[in-house]
């Protein structure tokens, strides 16, 4: 991603104050924050505003996480866009395979910054 340039990042979990303290990171970035609070929600958000990268939370209710993911990687508009995948339990890579990153809760908040900056250009 060139330097300068508005990301759209979408925040993933049913944890009102992690979504909020994570959008708080993203746009003093100078980036945009997508907020949802369930998978469903999630992916109707992404369908619409082509986030990006996605920060997704696993233990969710209506859709989890994995189910999300999988459904991202089934859009042909959104298949190939970053998932980061969070969550306190431990994460199962099997069903997870397809996310391009993993960040075990609690985490730094800087990891946040590292996987924007890190987009691709």
């Amino acid at each position: 991603m060139v330097i300068g340039l508005m990301a759209k990042v979408l925040i993933v979990d049913d944890e009102k104050a992690l979504v909020e303290l994570i959008a708080s990171v993203v746009e003093d970035l100078g980036h945009q924050a997508l907020c949802a609070y369930d998978g469903s929600e999630a992916l109707k958000l992404a369908q619409s505003e082509k986030p990006q990268i996605i920060f997704c939370d696993i233990m969710m209710p209506v859709m989890t996480g994995y189910e999300l993911l999988d459904q991202v990687r089934q859009d042909n508009v959104l298949a190939t866009t970053p998932v980061v995948m969070m969550s306190a339990a431990k994460i199962d890579r099997i069903r997870a395979a397809s996310a391009n990153g993993y960040m075990p809760k609690p985490f730094d908040l800087d990891k946040i910054a590292d996987y924007i900056n890190n987009l691709p250009h």
